[in-house]
């Protein structure tokens, strides 16, 4: 395969820090609180591709170096963990190519034309300590690089070989698992859906492939080939452009691969569901190929039926305890969790939005049994057992006499079996977002599954008694366009399954799942009961206990000062100074809770007081000066937020100044009786305080414009007798300037 490009690509991006503002999320079951709601307010390392037209597709992370590998539209990224770039950006695109005939320059003569290319597969291979990259154009073809240096690169196999079109256009899962027998290496599982390409060119839906070096090339081998008999799948030519396949997640559990699809009910079928595709690594004729729908309903009328993201996790705690795992096998604790989307009844594969989407999950163990007894039902010719007739056209299951136990890896008499009973789903939680993303670790023993949407928030719960507990949520696409923000199903773990990459258009961002800086503030960081991290508060940040060497906290915060206003208030006091933060107490709270607030060492006296907000007056001072707020609480009640608060906060960066006002001057100095006198005072310092007045005589002069060095009022009318002198006054808070005006009112008919 050769890389030439149409035009060249200039692809350069920065490393950013998205901060996320403040953002209070109710998860909600259609009107009822699915949990308690956080406030949180945290910043992530992301990296920004300077591409706003082409975005991301792929995201994989070398289990050895935590390096980060990312396939979008036209270009293959090298970064390292902290997403800083690692080499410089591969371009893949767009290439000169046409879908009607091979990659081969020769004999096509079809035209071609530039084309995007869009990553469809990013593996690491470890056998050959490569890195694989499949795209949407050239048939699909792949190309492999070195890990430490991306822009070396090969093409994988001959461009008219068949075998080498392993992607496509539309969906691609791939993985590496073990073969089959008897070298039993690791291998490339794949499953393509049918695009536009003609037959000639169209590969197996469903297969498994060596990648292999020989000779210092790079190709692929099909696992295991001798005469008819491979490792692999393909539909009827019919079948290929009738009956749709969308191919979601794949993975390998015991002796299985497995491949969750979305596809018709049946190929004469308007209607979708979700299923799941296995075929057994021993099986080198693909035979034990056997598809089991997934059910995911909630109570008796809602039915989930299309998956959106998925992965392969460990069951809970509670489950286990339950004994749905006799035997205590290790591969047996896990479970498949599942993202699902409604359809609209008739709309095919359209979304009904207004019923949301759900998390279900499936145990393993479930799993097994379901496709034992789809297998045994086929050679028992039970009534609604099948095969499948988009793979074999008119096959129908045989009565044999054959041993079938839950290792059973396939037979020619019934082959490609498709099961009629669904795998009932453990329902977790419905949401009203759409669930685009599904990530699965534990900390602590327990079950977390991380969640991406398609309005860009990725949300942390505790999978526990069957149920999705909120844990944290943040936005971490709102710096992007409204279509550029839903989280992509592609996400990786860092090896310590510490952070999580997820995509949102054209950014990655590195999500700290396993750290407690998550939670920038003391109250939501102790507040996170349902952490399994147990996070406490150390000093000025939420850590881990063994990361804090003294002042670790989960019971207590001390107060914090967001904000204040004014900042400058006259020398006479009087001024009200609101001050906004975290942790005050409460006045409610009794005699067990305490304020004091102080502008350097000057009382600022209490008018109110809240959990968020203070209100407290100035008192007079003798000189000008400038000082930080100093709030002390002590508050051990737990009334007003379930936690002591006790400590000091400092308005740092922020000084409250005492200044002395001063007016200079007062234009015009005479006015007509009736009002209506625009007047403007000048002088200095005259923006201050809390509530500023202005008076000509004993009538009121309405403020509508306030400067440092200006203030400008309308005077009222003046009931006094005509041409009298009056007194022009200010008032800002407790302090009085006053300045005499130089000539009476006069009626209005007089010439001023």
């Amino acid at each position: 395969m050769s890389f030439e490009t149409n035009s060249a690509v200039i692809v350069t991006g920065q490393r950013a820090k998205t901060w996320v503002s403040n953002f209070l999320i109710f998860l909600t079951l259609f009107g009822t609180e699915l949990c308690r709601s956080l406030e949180v307010n945290s910043n992530f390392e992301s990296y920004l591709l300077n591409d706003k037209v082409n975005g991301l597709q792929l995201v994989a992370v070398h289990h050895i170096t935590g390096d980060v590998y990312v396939g979008g539209t036209n270009v293959l990224l090298h970064l390292m963990a902290n997403l800083t770039l690692a080499d410089d950006p591969v371009t893949t695109g767009p290439v000169t190519d046409t879908s009607q005939c091979s990659p081969a320059v020769f004999g096509c003569t079809a035209q071609r034309r530039p084309v995007d290319t869009l990553s469809k597969l990013l593996l690491v291979d470890y056998e050959l300590d490569v890195v694989l990259f499949c795209g949407s154009t050239r048939q699909g073809m792949c190309q492999v690089s070195m890990p430490t240096d991306i822009g070396r690169r090969w093409s994988v196999g001959d461009e008219t070989d068949v075998i080498n079109y392993v992607a496509g256009k539309e969906s691609v899962v791939g993985f590496f698992a073990r073969g089959p027998w008897p070298s039993k290496g690791r291998v490339l599982y794949s499953a393509s859906t049918y695009d536009d390409r003609p037959l000639n060119l169209s590969g197996l839906q469903m297969s498994s492939r060596r990648l292999v070096r020989e000779s210092g090339r790079y190709t692929f081998r099909m696992a295991y080939s001798d005469g008819d008999r491979h490792t692999g799948v393909g539909f009827t030519d019919t079948s290929k452009k009738s009956y749709y396949v969308e191919y979601v997640y794949g993975f390998s559990h015991g002796n299985f691969s497995y491949f969750l699809t979305t596809q018709k009910v049946s190929p004469q079928s308007h209607s979708f569901e979700s299923r799941l595709v296995r075929v057994h690594h021993d099986d080198t004729a693909f035979f034990s190929y056997t598809e089991v729908p997934l059910k995911c309903q909630q109570g008796m009328n809602t039915i989930f039926n299309l998956a959106t993201a998925a992965q392969l996790g460990k069951v809970s705690d509670e489950a286990q305890n339950a004994h749905l795992f006799a035997d205590g096998s290790e591969d047996e604790e896990k479970a498949l969790y599942v993202s699902f989307v409604s359809t609209v009844r008739g709309g095919g594969t359209i979304v009904d939005e207004t019923k949301g989407s759900a998390l279900c999950s499936f145990s393993m163990k479930d799993v097994i049994s379901a496709f034992t007894k789809a297998i045994r039902d086929c050679f028992n010719r039970e009534s609604d057992a099948r095969r499948a007739t988009w793979i074999v056209e008119g096959a129908k299951c045989q009565r044999a006499k054959i041993a079938v136990d839950d290792n059973f890896f396939g037979s020619g008499i019934n082959s490609f079996i498709e099961g009629g009973e669904a795998i009932a789903g453990q329902f977790i939680e419905q949401f009203k977002s759409q669930l685009t993303a599904v990530a699965v670790t534990t900390q602590n023993d327990a079950v977390i599954a991380v969640l991406g949407t398609n309005d860009g928030k990725v949300i942390k719960t505790k999978i526990s008694n069957s149920r999705a507990e909120l844990i944290h949520s943040s936005g971490i696409a709102d710096d992007l366009p409204q279509n550029m923000r839903s989280i992509l199903k592609s996400v990786a773990f860092d090896p310590p399954e510490k952070n999580l990459y997820l995509l949102t258009g054209n950014k990655i961002t590195k999500y700290p799942v396993g750290s407690c800086s998550i939670y920038n503030h003391c109250q939501s960081c102790i507040s996170s009961g349902a952490d399994p991290l147990e996070c406490g508060w150390c000093g000025s940040s939420c850590t881990l206990r063994e990361e804090c060497s003294s002042g670790f906290q989960r019971d207590r915060c001390p107060p914090s000062i967001d904000d204040f206003v004014p900042k400058y208030g006259p020398l006479e006091g009087g001024t009200f100074v609101n001050i906004t933060g975290k942790n005050f107490g409460s006045s409610t709270s009794g005699s067990g809770s305490s304020l004091t607030v102080r502008i350097g060492l000057e009382v600022c006296d209490i008018i109110s007081w809240q959990n968020n907000r203070i209100t407290c007056v100035t008192r007079p001072v003798n000189a000008p000066m400038a000082n930080i707020i100093n709030v002390s609480v002590s508050d051990k009640t737990k009334l007003s937020t379930g936690y002591i608060i006790e400590g000091q906060a400092y308005s740092y960066g922020h000084l409250f100044e005492y200044v002395k006002p001063v007016l200079t001057s007062l234009n015009p100095l005479f006015g007509p009786m009736s009002g209506g006198t625009n007047v403007t005072f000048e002088g200095k310092y005259l923006a201050v305080g809390s509530k500023t007045a202005a008076k000509i005589g004993n009538v009121d002069c309405k403020i509508y414009f306030t400067s440092h060095d200006r203030i400008s009022c309308r005077t009222g009318r003046f009931e006094g007798p005509p041409y009298s002198l009056s007194v022009a006054l200010v008032t800002i808070d407790d302090a009085s300037l006053n300045v005499s005006s130089l000539a009476p009112f006069r009626d209005r008919k007089s010439v001023v």
